[in-house]
């Protein structure tokens, strides 16, 4: 990941024009200036960076099974990003949207971009996980149990 950071985005791109807004141990979610990846290469390092982008980044379906290399896994024009594995990234006015919860049970929890914008400005939101487990005391049972965190 920071050899991806530091060789591929700081050596081809100014860092005015990206950023990173949170790096995890198999993804990097980046901010561009631009639409196109290609518009904002530093001018002088264009063929270099032609050369050598295959290296990096997936550039067909074929490359895509390749796990060294870096894949677009979402866009969108908005990003929240609470801490690790605890993200919502959406196309504002689209359906189109891509979060993360992790150890949260997306199903019982309505998760909505208000409650990760709430979060992210210090108010305290609860979230409720439910499931079953077998309390083994002499005979079996089934027993629901519920657990409040925060978020």
């Amino acid at each position: 990941m920071l050899e991806f950071y530091y060789d591929f985005l700081d050596g081809y791109f100014h860092c005015c024009e990206n950023n990173l807004i949170q790096m995890d141990t198999d993804s990097n979610y980046i901010t561009f200036s631009a639409d196109q990846l290609g518009d904002i290469i530093r001018p002088q390092l264009r063929a270099e960076f032609e050369a050598k982008k295959n290296e990096w980044l997936a550039w067909d379906k074929w490359s895509e099974r390749m796990s060294w290399l870096f894949k677009l896994e979402c866009e969108g024009s908005r990003m929240i990003s609470l801490c690790p594995k605890c993200y919502y990234v959406d196309e504002q006015d689209s359906e189109n949207k891509k979060f993360s919860t992790k150890s949260m049970q997306k199903w019982q929890n309505a998760i909505t971009w208000q409650h990760f914008k709430a979060t992210s400005n210090s108010s305290i939101d609860r979230a409720e996980n439910r499931s079953f487990h077998m309390v083994c005391s002499g005979g079996e049972k089934w027993m629901a149990t519920g657990v409040e965190r925060l978020i």
